[in-house]
């Protein structure tokens, strides 16, 4: 748990960055940006989902339903 909630502070962290720094970059980049914050968004669900990912046990690999 501990460990997730760190990795959780360090993606939040760098979605801070990322929204701090993009003040001073034109719209293009700024798009592009946003889109990759779109989908940093969708790590800790899916972290969630799959903790044998945060825990290190199994070979890492997502299994297909």
């Amino acid at each position: 748990m501990r460990r997730q909630l760190c990795r959780q502070g360090l993606l939040e962290c760098g979605i801070e960055r990322i929204m701090r720094h993009g003040e001073l970059y034109g719209i293009e980049q700024r798009q592009t940006q946003l889109a990759v914050l779109g989908l940093l968004q969708r790590v800790p669900a899916r972290l969630f989902r799959h903790p044998e990912l945060l825990l290190g046990k199994g070979d890492g690999k997502i299994k297909a339903k």
